[in-house]
Parts: C-alpha cells; sequence; structure tokens
C-alpha cells in the first residue's frame, strides 16, 4: 500500500506580504488555523506536515506552528527550492507521495 502524505507549505519570508500565515481570517484566527481546519475533515492529521525553510528554524512562524501544533510534524528545507521542501517531507515519512497544500490558499476544497 502506497503511503501518501500532506505537506503544508509556508514561510514567514514573503515579500508581497510578509506573515501571512498569520493574518485573521476566520474567527480572529491565524490563517494557518484555517487551513489546518479544512485539512482535518479530508485527511488524518499523523499524515501532514509542514515544509518550511530551514531559515525559519528561529522565527516567530516556527514557534508559534510548534506551540500550538504539536501533533503535526516541522519539516525543515532549502529556502529556495520548495521541491527540497517536500523531498524532505517524503524523506521525513518514508512517503509515497506527496500532496502540496500551500498555507496562501486556504479555501480549496
Amino acid at each position: 500500500m502506497k503511503r501518501i502524505i500532506t505537506a503544508i507549505c509556508l514561510r514567514s519570508g514573503s515579500t508581497r506580504l510578509p506573515n501571512k500565515w498569520s493574518l485573521p481570517v476566520i474567527q480572529e484566527l491565524p490563517l494557518v488555523h484555517t487551513v489546518i481546519r479544512r485539512l482535518e475533515s479530508i485527511a488524518e492529521l499523523s499524515d501532514v506536515c509542514f515544509a518550511l525553510p530551514v531559515n525559519d528554524l528561529s522565527s516567530e512562524l516556527y514557534k508559534y506552528l510548534s506551540t500550538h501544533f504539536t501533533q503535526i510534524q516541522i519539516v525543515l528545507g532549502s529556502e529556495n527550492n520548495l521541491i527540497d521542501r517536500l523531498i524532505s517531507c517524503a524523506r521525513a515519512f518514508n512517503a509515497d507521495f506527496v500532496v502540496r497544500y500551500t498555507c496562501d490558499d486556504p479555501f480549496k476544497d
């Protein structure tokens, strides 16, 4: 049986809209909470990880995720290479497939 995981791709270093993950969207909660709620309806959270660039290790984003979402593993990878981050997630979970879920588009259905 093939192992499929979901990688939530987000970072704090956006130049157009910095820290968009923390913007209040629904019920004044940060955007990342909306994403998690959407994923809870379609996936087991044990099969979900956050894909962050390694430079976010000391960021407010990393601290927030590790405090509020302790059940979701954070996997660090290249800042400039998203594919590298996704491969890092696949290796961390020994997954055959990775579904990429971006945090800046929380209303996927």
